[in-house]
């Protein structure tokens, strides 16, 4: 398993259905990301991925999994606190 320094790390959780699974965001792209979970068992094939410090939710899709280390695909992203445009009323 590769190393990343502390500096690396950005907490987020994974939400679905109700549920919620804490993660750590590792080398994180526009386009995805990698996820440090306790157990990649239970962590649905699409979830909404929420990092507090960027105030960001991504709706992803997994695209590999390896025991404590998930690879997601990000479909689209916004800013917490403000509603997607696709929610927006008129």
């Amino acid at each position: 398993m590769p190393s990343w320094s502390e500096a690396d790390l950005k907490r987020g959780s994974i939400d679905f259905n109700g549920g919620t699974i804490a993660c750590l965001i590792r080398n994180q792209s526009d386009t995805g990301a990698a996820l440090e979970v306790a157990s990649a068992l239970g962590v649905p094939a699409q979830f909404n991925l929420l990092i507090v410090a960027d105030r960001l939710r991504y709706g992803c899709t997994v695209i590999w999994r390896m025991e404590r280390l998930i690879g997601v695909k990000f479909h689209e992203a916004y800013v917490q606190g403000i509603t997607p445009p696709e929610l927006r009323t008129k």
